[in-house]
């Protein structure tokens, strides 16, 4: 950036309402690390099933984009004058390029899972049927695609901090003011690259966001319809067949719904920042960042947006954690997740003899597409 701009009054948040932003967001960002590598760490031992390999390399995404927001307070350039900027416009340029990339990995791989649970529970397919060259091709798409979009913003000057949220390198031109005043020449991209990109992005994972709830919304429907079908069909002294079956339709059900939960929390919070800065002069951002409302929702979006591998974490282990609740009620948070994460798939026999029948058919279930 020229050094003419150099002193220009950025508009940038006072020191004590921009600490409390930095600290919520390293805090989740961390969180947010931890979740996805202890799912990384478990999911690799079992990389020989499909579900698992979409939930490896989602949280790999998951890290790349904690790390980018984590790091990116400080990669901003430095004359923007936030506490703690050290950065340059490489510096923030990088930092842009991989926070773009991973959450548009992510929601790749949130669309793949949410596919994933409405063939097992609406065409009934089993590991073999999910063919080979389709999965290479939809990894292909999850990187290609995003890899395509984040590297044409980066390259061509379109990673800037962002008027409304200056701690974060987004898309966006500099000076912002270029943006909607031909007056002004732009130092870094134009308006037309800069909306070119923004609008590859946005339809990009609109697209795949609305297909992914549209799936979850059908293995909802599909499992609810069953399951009244079931109950219409059910009478005293029938097997246990169908009520097994009916419960692992409901932990499938309720693992689609939990990932596509989590995942809209993650789309939901860089989608009402493009919404609420749309349309917005350099002047009429500067304003709006300054009102307390706006400031209580970049609070809630540094508090929550990172948190994708974290909530992640407690749905991927939610089956085992479920078989050791029942199997030792007794025994603590600490020490369940502990068991889980060194590997014990369901309580050691010694104990689930002590547990009702039903609890066997949880614990088989975890293997099952419901986990």
């Amino acid at each position: 950036m020229a050094s003419s701009t150099v002193g220009q009054d950025f508009g940038v948040l006072e020191t004590e309402r921009y600490i409390p932003l930095i600290v919520l967001g390293s805090i989740s960002s961390l969180l947010s690390i931890f979740g996805s590598t202890c799912v990384i760490y478990m999911s690799s031992k079992k990389l020989h099933k499909i579900m698992h390999r979409l939930v490896f390399l989602l949280s790999i995404s998951d890290i790349m984009a904690s790390l980018a927001a984590l790091f990116m307070p400080y990669m901003v350039p430095s004359f923007m004058g936030l506490l703690g900027a050290v950065g340059n416009v490489a510096s923030c340029s990088a930092a842009g390029f991989f926070l773009s990339l991973g959450v548009m990995m992510a929601c790749c791989y949130n669309f793949y899972l949410s596919g994933y649970y409405l063939a097992t529970v609406r065409k009934n397919w089993k590991e073999y049927d999910f063919r080979k060259p389709f999965e290479i091709a939809g990894h292909a798409l999850a990187l290609l695609v995003p890899l395509a979009i984040s590297l044409i913003a980066a390259t061509t000057g379109s990673m800037n901090p962002s008027p409304l949220a200056n701690n974060l390198c987004s898309y966006t031109t500099w000076p912002w003011e270029c943006f909607h005043n031909d007056d002004i020449p732009c130092e870094r991209s134009s308006p037309e690259l800069v909306t070119a990109v923004t609008i590859s992005r946005a339809t990009f994972t609109m697209v795949l966001t609305t297909i992914s709830f549209i799936f979850t919304f059908t293995v909802w429907w599909t499992v609810r319809a069953t399951l009244k079908k079931s109950d219409s069909y059910r009478f005293a002294g029938s097997s246990d067949n169908s009520s097994r079956t009916d419960e692992r339709l409901k932990e499938v059900s309720t693992q689609a719904i939990l990932y596509s939960l989590v995942y809209l929390n993650t789309f939901f919070w860089p989608f009402f920042g493009l919404v609420a800065g749309f349309g917005l002069s350099h002047e009429e951002m500067q304003d709006k960042k300054t009102k307390a409302g706006f400031y209580i929702v970049q609070v809630l979006y540094w508090m929550l947006y990172p948190l994708q591998g974290f909530f992640n974490f407690f749905v991927y282990t939610r089956l085992k954690f479920k078989a050791w609740r029942k199997a030792d009620p007794d025994r603590s948070l600490v020490s369940i997740y502990h068991q889980i994460m060194i590997a014990k798939e369901a309580p050691p026999l010694s104990q689930r003899r002590q547990v009702r029948p039903e609890t066997k058919q949880t614990n088989t279930s975890s293997n099952s597409a419901a986990h």
